[in-house]
């Protein structure tokens, strides 16, 4: 009797990962369930203000245009949108004088083209109420991943009325800087000027005419050191 009840174990063991197989095809193994992971969002805004300014190692640091006054809510700006399919708005907000950045991440649900109102609540609106508009330069970019953009740079503006047939790039280089431009050929030349005050986090104002600012154009940013030069792709894009 007991070696009938033995045999019946051994039997049922044998059994048990079969069952399990079967189970697992059949869709009903709990294990086996696949669970959809959803891609992460855009982080948080991340601002400082700082007393002691390092200096700045970025060259491009802004893409705008301007309306005639001065004044801007440093808590909303536009951003124009040129129609380019990406997951992500990137953008840095930089005083020139170098106490102030931020940088913001926006998610994209579609790839329209216009203007895009970004609306936050800064920490410092206080200390930036003193600035002008164009002593807060923004770099507005679009990208799958903020922290390594690959999409061009889309105009950006803290009036969202202003005008736009002219628009300014901010740069920080200290060496002879211009701006070229064209399709094979850099046919399109833009001097860049010095500003005045206190310049840690940029130095230099570019203004280039929009009707430049086509699809078949590629800019640099060219910065010449004695007999020789360097140059940093300037990926502009705007509305249609």
């Amino acid at each position: 009797m007991a070696q009938r009840v033995a045999l019946h174990e051994v039997r049922r063991l044998r059994l048990a990962p079969i069952c399990t197989v079967l189970l697992a095809l059949s869709g009903f193994a709990p294990t086996l369930v696949a669970q959809r992971v959803a891609a992460p969002g855009p982080v948080k805004d991340v601002e400082q203000w700082l007393t002691t300014v390092p200096v700045s190692g970025g060259i491009r640091v802004g893409f705008m245009a301007f309306a005639s006054t001065a004044d801007f809510d440093p808590d909303s700006f536009t951003v124009f949108l040129p129609g380019v399919r990406a997951r992500f708005l990137c953008v840095e907000l930089s005083s020139q004088d170098g106490r102030y950045s931020a940088r913001l991440e926006r998610e994209l649900h579609d790839a329209r083209s216009g203007p895009l109102v970004v609306s936050r609540r800064s920490d410092y609106r206080a200390q930036l109420d003193t600035y002008p508009a164009t002593k807060v330069a923004i770099l507005a970019q679009l990208g799958d991943d903020c922290a390594r953009p690959a999409g061009p740079y889309v105009l950006a503006s803290w009036h969202a009325g202003s005008r736009r047939d002219t628009v300014t790039v901010f740069l920080n280089s200290r060496v002879p800087t211009y701006i070229a431009g064209g399709p094979n050929r850099l046919v399109h030349e833009v001097r860049c000027t010095n500003l005045d005050g206190v310049t840690t986090a940029y130095n230099l104002r570019c203004d280039v005419p929009s009707a430049w600012i086509t699809g078949e154009n590629r800019f640099y940013v060219r910065m010449r050191r004695g007999p020789s030069f360097s140059q940093v792709a300037l990926p502009l894009r705007l509305p249609p």
